[in-house]
């Protein structure tokens, strides 16, 4: 039995240590961010770091989900401890003083991600939808010297597919499929998550997918997104067959729309109390 509660404890170290690390990592940028008072500053420094703030909010969640899990087993190793075990009373005091540590760093870590939080709302607040824009020759002309002020031709959204305007990527018809939309990123070299130039979907820092809120892809290429056939077929009915009755229900059925949670841990201490220490958490 005592070798279960061990392992237990091991493995409940483990996550600590992990969870631990990320969030170490993010020490340097919230006191940045807390030290600016310039709103030109923070909103510069939040672009340069959107990415890397919403990749930190996913890891943050899954550590935390960890220590949690690894706690709930350790406490139940603990449980079945036999009475009979010697020195068991030292053991169960361990146990407690490990446990407390273990909900301390889930405190300390809720805090941290409310802070990332904050950041990542204010800098979608702050940033316009993503748009591709074409000027036409003749206002190209026209805003030489002048700036952009003095165009006199409207500018157009383009979808990066087809470039034409009109219609979204995600609505593009004349390149309607998955794979044909995946192949048209290929040949152009373009962003799978923006449909931009210049770098890779995992340097992107455009936000997530609107379907499956996942990042890495954009919205006309998510899996779980309904695209419309390439082909229709045509049925052909024999003028002796008799039609069918109408049906009582429906075939078709709205898409669910998937919603995320997040898993949040309350906060009993003020987070201006946080402190980190240079070495691994170690359970004893």
């Amino acid at each position: 039995m005592t070798t279960n509660l061990s392992s237990r404890q091991g493995l409940l170290t483990r996550a600590c240590n992990r969870l631990k690390d990320t969030m170490k990592a993010q020490d340097e940028l919230i006191a940045s961010a807390a030290d600016i008072r310039d709103a030109e500053q923070e909103q510069r420094l939040l672009q340069d770091n959107q990415w890397h703030i919403q990749r930190t909010i996913q890891l943050i969640e899954t550590d935390m989900e960890a220590v949690d899990k690894a706690l709930e087993n350790y406490s139940i190793a603990a449980d079945n401890l036999n009475p009979d075990t010697p020195m068991s009373s030292d053991i169960l005091e361990k146990v407690a003083g490990n446990s407390e540590a273990a909900q301390e760093l889930l405190g300390n870590a809720s805090a941290i991600l409310a802070k990332l939080r904050v950041m990542e709302c204010h800098f979608r607040a702050e940033t316009p939808q993503f748009e591709r824009y074409a000027v036409s020759d003749s206002a190209k002309l026209n805003q030489a010297g002048r700036g952009l002020r003095n165009l006199k031709d409207p500018v157009r959204a383009l979808c990066f597919y087809c470039d034409k305007g009109g219609h979204s990527p995600k609505q593009c018809k004349d390149v309607p499929s998955r794979e044909q939309r995946i192949e048209v990123l290929k040949k152009k070299s373009l962003c799978w998550n923006c449909g931009e130039q210049g770098h890779l979907s995992t340097q992107c820092a455009r936000g997530a997918c609107r379907i499956c809120n996942e990042f890495g892809h954009h919205t006309s290429i998510c899996k779980k997104a309904e695209f419309a056939a390439t082909k229709t077929p045509t049925a052909t009915v024999s003028s002796s067959s008799k039609a069918a009755p109408p049906s009582k229900k429906s075939s078709s059925k709205p898409r669910s729309i998937r919603k995320t949670t997040a898993k949040m841990h309350s906060v009993t201490s003020d987070s201006n109390n946080h402190e980190e220490c240079e070495s691994n958490l170690v359970l004893h």
